[in-house]
């Protein structure tokens, strides 16, 4: 589904928790982040249907290790900069 943010964003959040991100859903799938839980959609409903765990965006961001920083949505990256 549509998120917040670019997909590249989440996949380096999931590549740096230690995630392999996948672009499909298949047998060796282990876990799905859904943007939209209620949303209807042929992946929701393939890992459903193979017992693939489904968790929801939000859920998943609460659930990642403290250590791996999640920048506040809608604000600029603030870069500091020495001159000297």
């Amino acid at each position: 589904g549509k998120m917040p943010e670019k997909r590249s964003f989440y996949r380096e959040l999931a590549e740096k928790a230690g995630y392999e991100p996948v672009d499909e859903v298949n047998s060796s799938l282990s876990l799905l982040v859904a943007a939209d839980l209620s949303e209807k959609s042929g992946k929701l409903d393939k890992a459903t249907k193979a017992g693939i765990e489904i968790v929801s965006l939000d859920d998943w961001l609460a659930s990642l290790p403290e250590d791996i920083s999640i920048p506040a949505k809608n604000e600029p990256e603030i870069h500091q900069l020495e001159l000297f």
